[in-house]
């Protein structure tokens, strides 16, 4: 399902308060690109210190349940990336895939249910998802139906429209009222 929707206008006049590097892909916590060499290098020679559980501690394994990705291009599209990118976090869902891209004057989204590259089978599909910044997101459904429905971004109408993605379950709605 292809949606075209019209980007507000304190959406469209909102700038970001820092300049990101020419090309910043954030894919499940890790920035894959657009770092200069210099702090790679930095952060790749103090890895993250490994914390260990109490002796007596239950051995907790990751969950893995969806992939989410989000690219911003000073000029260009970043359909074709998000895209690759889907494509590597695909054994992170394999239920549903879907992206929005944005030029800040509309957002273009394009999701339903299958595999990455059955739900962009098409270069004309990639093509209609014109714009500089985007979000993408694979499923695993640990709840919830397998209907496209279920399948992100979601666009949320208030107060602005903004698209949503999220990486887990909300089990208390009901008592989250606002």
């Amino acid at each position: 399902m292809s949606v075209v929707r019209p980007v507000s206008a304190a959406t469209r006049g909102a700038t970001p308060r820092r300049t990101p590097p020419p090309v910043q892909a954030v894919c499940s916590g890790y920035v894959s690109s657009g770092w200069s060499t210099a702090l790679r290098r930095q952060v790749e020679a103090h890895p993250r210190q490994r914390r260990t559980a109490a002796p007596n501690a239950p051995r907790r394994d990751p969950v893995r349940m969806c992939g989410i990705l989000g690219i911003y291009k000073r000029s260009g599209q970043v359909s074709v990336e998000l895209y690759e990118g889907l494509l590597t976090l695909q054994h992170r869902g394999q239920d549903s895939a879907g992206m929005v891209t944005t030029d800040w004057e509309k957002f273009r989204e394009h999701k339903a249910n299958g595999l990455v590259k059955d739900v962009f089978d098409k270069q004309s599909t990639l093509d209609k998802l014109t714009g500089q910044v985007g979000i993408g997101h694979v499923r695993y459904p640990t709840a919830g139906s397998s209907s496209a429905q279920e399948a992100q971004p979601f666009f949320v109408n208030s107060p602005l429209g903004i698209y949503l993605i999220h990486n887990g379950n909300l089990t208390n709605t009901g008592g989250l009222g606002g």
